[in-house]
């Protein structure tokens, strides 16, 4: 059990500092809820469309940041 939460928390914290591209699929949701300060079951809540917009624009904010940082 220790083990797999450090395999979590390293490929959260890999994403955070861009190391790691891909996910987990469930890495996501976590992401999510800690982007919007919410729990698992208020993410549960919201509708899948409401969702995918969510990570349409975090992937947008994503590229103006690192866009932002290239052209400085």
């Amino acid at each position: 059990m220790e083990k797999k939460k450090r395999e979590i928390e390293d490929q959260y914290f890999g994403v955070l500092q861009n190391r790691i591209k891909t996910l987990d699929y469930r890495m996501v949701d976590v992401i999510i809820c800690d982007y919007m300060k919410w729990d698992y079951l208020t993410y549960l809540k919201q509708p899948s469309w409401f969702i995918d917009l969510l990570l349409i624009k975090m992937r947008l904010d994503l590229a103006s940041r690192t866009y932002g940082k290239r052209k400085s």
